[in-house]
């Protein structure tokens, strides 16, 4: 069977086979709302595009072989149309995992970081062309963070901000515990897993409980002929949090 890349994956591959390598952007595993049993959902990319992966069958074992960052080989499995009101990627199509479909880690001495890059940020402008629904990773600028936490009708707790991305500014809502993380106005984030939402006229990333983030501080400015004096240190262990407190003396002549 051919190696295929995921943005030529089409029509023609419903009806033959085909293998298929990307990295695990993502891997989620639900229980049905409507029936027993559990349902998975996954997404590849590679340099050209990305794809969403589903299972319905031995969903948690086969979550532990789509581990976030893997490069992946998937064998055996079948290509179907999405429904465009469930796109979780730009795809026109979506794989589906078989109980005969195999998955195979490729070694990491034998990835191709050109072919396989090790994180697909959504740009700025991309932004304003997602459709809802969307699982995107997200590098910017915080440049507003509500400091009071609320409660939506599902009684959910969240914080609202705003993201810059590149020279795009866009709604974020932290929740559940994303929500009680520290963050400060200029801080730069990395948001993994986030969903797109848009709804009753309002547009935002919704950072949840599958979603990752990671701040950079501030970096402190370059002060000439700075003495650091590091001995005061302490740390705060206030609700499950550590802060490293350096006072810092500059002398500057």
């Amino acid at each position: 069977m051919q190696e295929i890349k995921i943005k030529n994956l089409n029509k023609s591959h419903m009806k033959k086979g085909f293998i298929v390598k990307g990295r695990v952007k993502y891997t989620k595993v639900k229980n049905n709302k409507s029936s027993d049993g559990k349902h998975l959902y996954s997404i590849l990319f590679d340099d050209s595009s990305e794809i969403e992966v589903v299972a319905f069958k031995d969903c948690d074992e086969v979550s532990k072989l789509l581990s976030t960052g893997d490069v992946v080989k998937i064998e055996n499995a079948v290509l179907n149309e999405v429904n465009k009101d469930y796109k979780k990627t730009k795809h026109k199509y979506k794989i589906v995992l078989l109980s005969n479909s195999i998955i195979t880690t490729v070694n990491k001495d034998e990835v191709n970081n050109n072919d396989f890059p090790i994180h697909k940020y959504t740009s700025g402008a991309a932004l304003k062309s997602l459709i809802p629904g969307m699982i995107i990773d997200v590098s910017g600028v915080l440049v507003q963070i509500n400091s009071e936490i609320a409660i939506n009708t599902q009684s959910q707790t969240f914080r609202k901000g705003i993201i810059k991305v590149d020279s795009t500014e866009i709604d974020v809502r932290f929740y559940g515990e994303k929500a009680e993380e520290i963050y400060n106005v200029g801080n730069k984030l990395i948001l993994s897993s986030v969903k797109y939402t848009k709804f009753k006229g309002y547009e935002y990333l919704s950072v949840g409980h599958s979603s990752s983030v990671k701040c950079i501080l501030h970096q402190l400015p370059y002060v000439p002929d700075a003495d650091l004096e590091t001995e005061n240190q302490s740390m705060d262990l206030t609700n499950g949090r550590l802060v490293l407190l350096i006072k810092i003396n500059a002398n500057i002549q």
